[in-house]
C-alpha cells in the first residue's frame, strides 16, 4: 500500500477533520483525489506522471496546489483557501497537524453554479453569486440573442419553440453557452450558467462537459410557487426584459420541463425564490451538499 492510498483512507474518516463533518464524498479523476466534507473541499494532486504534468515528488505537489491556490484566488476569490498539509506521527495521519508533512492539499469552500425554470428568480440569484464570488455569468438569454444577431431589449413575441426559442435555436444556443463555458474553465476560471437547463439532455450535456474539463459542477433550483411564477411573468408584459418568457408560454413550458431527477443529491441544490435574496444566499452558500467532480476538482482549470 502506498503512502498516498494510507492519506486516502484516514481523509475518508469523518474524525480526520478539524471542523464537523457528517458526510464524506468522494471524487477522483486521473490526476486528483477530492473529498468533499459538507462546509470544504480538499484536492490531493495524485503523484503521477503524464508526460505533460509530472506530480510524482513531494515538493513538486505542494508547487502546483500553490499555483492552482494563486491563480484561482485572483480569479474566484472566497472560494480557494489555501494550501494544508498532512503530516504523519506516530503512525498517524493529522491535517495540518503535528508530525513530518507528507502530503498537500488544496482547500476550498464548496460552491453551487446553475438555476432552472422560467421566471424563478434564477437570474437574481445568479446575479447575486456573481457579486459575492467575483465569478462571471453566462446568460443563455444573452447568448441566444447574440448568436441572433439581436440586441439584449429586443423583445421577441413568438409562439413558444418556434422562432429562435425553436428546439434546433435552442441546441444551438446551449451549445454556444457550453463553449464559452469551456473557454473559461480552460483558463482556470469559475462561471455560473444562468439557464434553464430544463431538458435531461441539456443537463446531460453539462455534466459531460464537467468531466471532460476535470471540473465540478452544481445545480441550483429555483422553486417558487407557481402563483409567484405566473405574477412575475405577467409584471413582465409592462416591464423590459432579455427574458422574451411570457405568461402565455407558462403552460407549455411547466409541462415539457423535464423534473431535475437525473441529477443527484450530491449536486442538486434547491432555493425557494419566494424567500429573500440573503436567505436563499445563506442556504447555498452553508448546504451540506457535495459537488460532481466544480467549481473544483482539476489543476488550474476548475469551475462551472
Amino acid at each position: 500500500m502506498t503512502q498516498q492510498t494510507e492519506i486516502f483512507q484516514a481523509m475518508a474518516r469523518p474524525e480526520f477533520y478539524p471542523q464537523p463533518v457528517t458526510k464524506i464524498e468522494q471524487r477522483e479523476t486521473h490526476i486528483s483525489k477530492v473529498f468533499l466534507t459538507g462546509s470544504y473541499v480538499y484536492k490531493i494532486k495524485k503523484a503521477v506522471d503524464l508526460e505533460f504534468l509530472d506530480y510524482t515528488s513531494l515538493s513538486k505537489r505542494k508547487f502546483y496546489c500553490e499555483q492552482e491556490t494563486i491563480l484561482n484566488r485572483r480569479l474566484s476569490h472566497d472560494i480557494y483557501l489555501g494550501v494544508v498539509t498532512i503530516t504523519l506521527k506516530n503512525g498517524c495521519y493529522f491535517l495540518d497537524g503535528p508530525g513530518e508533512v507528507v502530503e498537500y492539499a488544496v482547500k476550498m469552500r464548496q460552491l453551487p453554479e446553475q438555476c432552472a425554470m422560467v421566471a424563478s428568480g434564477k437570474s437574481t440569484i445568479a446575479t447575486e453569486l456573481s457579486r459575492k464570488l467575483g465569478i462571471e455569468v453566462l446568460r443563455s438569454d444573452l447568448v441566444r440573442k447574440d448568436l441572433f444577431g439581436l440586441q439584449p431589449d429586443d423583445f421577441m413575441d413568438v409562439p413558444f419553440e418556434e422562432g429562435i426559442y425553436s428546439k434546433g435555436a435552442s441546441s444551438l444556443t446551449y451549445g454556444k453557452l457550453l463553449m464559452l463555458a469551456q473557454e473559461e474553465i480552460a483558463k482556470g476560471v469559475s462561471v455560473i450558467l444562468d439557464a434553464t437547463f430544463s431538458s435531461e439532455h441539456q443537463r446531460s450535456e453539462a455534466l459531460r462537459l464537467a468531466r471532460d474539463m476535470d471540473a465540478n459542477i452544481i445545480f441550483i433550483e429555483c422553486t417558487p410557487p407557481i402563483e409567484v411564477l405566473k405574477d412575475r411573468l405577467l409584471k413582465r408584459e409592462a416591464d423590459v426584459s432579455v427574458s422574451d418568457a411570457r405568461i402565455h408560454h407558462f403552460k407549455q413550458f411547466k409541462y415539457q420541463f423535464e423534473p431535475l431527477e437525473d441529477i443527484t443529491d450530491e449536486m442538486h441544490i434547491r432555493i425557494d425564490t419566494q424567500k429573500p435574496v440573503k436567505e436563499n444566499m445563506a442556504q447555498i452558500l452553508s448546504q451540506d451538499y457535495s459537488l460532481l467532480s466544480k467549481v473544483i476538482t482539476a489543476g488550474p482549470k476548475d469551475e462551472l
